[in-house]
């Protein structure tokens, strides 16, 4: 397992040990050595020289195990080549635009859950704040705590402590 950071600039192995990434492209495509450079926004006056930096994307890539060279040698259809990405693990824009979709619902549910909760208990504004913020972001918090992983979702993606405020104002 690598996690490649969002800036694009880091990849770190399961063990958390940082690879350059170039390096690790070219280890991944075997004896085709990866050539090309790794871009990053230089950002503007607009977004505050910011770059990409707390947006997120939708993302599609083939790591191909032996089936798939096969197939792509082959010049087999491109979707036999699809259905064996998928069967080892790739995650096609669809899916993952799913699972972003789900993460998304999952977040305001449970904003909402700690609002429910924090209304029940008769919690001026700001305890309602702070028990709906931690009950949304509380456990991927901590997920990316054990999990090493920085910055946290919430300071990169700002735009959901306003929608949460937003969110606590309106109730």
């Amino acid at each position: 397992l690598y996690v490649i950071d969002a800036d694009g600039d880091r990849v770190k192995t399961a063990e958390g040990q940082d690879v350059d990434p170039v390096a690790w492209l070219n280890q991944q495509a075997d004896s085709s050595p990866v050539v090309g450079t790794f871009f990053r926004a230089k950002g503007c006056a607009q977004c505050g020289m910011n770059g990409y930096a707390g947006r997120s994307g939708l993302h599609e890539l083939l790591v191909p195990d032996e089936e798939v060279k096969r197939l792509v040698v082959a010049k087999s259809d491109a979707g036999l080549i699809k259905k064996a990405a998928t069967r080892a693990g790739m995650k096609t824009l669809l899916m993952d635009g799913a699972i972003t979709f789900i993460e998304a619902l999952a977040t305001v549910a449970f904003a909402l859950s700690g609002l429910l909760a924090a209304a029940r208990k008769r919690l001026d504004a700001v305890g309602v704040v702070v028990v709906a913020g931690l009950a949304a972001f509380g456990g991927g918090t901590l997920r990316d705590v054990l999990l090493d992983r920085r910055p946290f979702f919430w300071v990169t993606h700002a735009d959901w402590l306003w929608a949460l405020l937003g969110l606590c104002i309106a109730a």
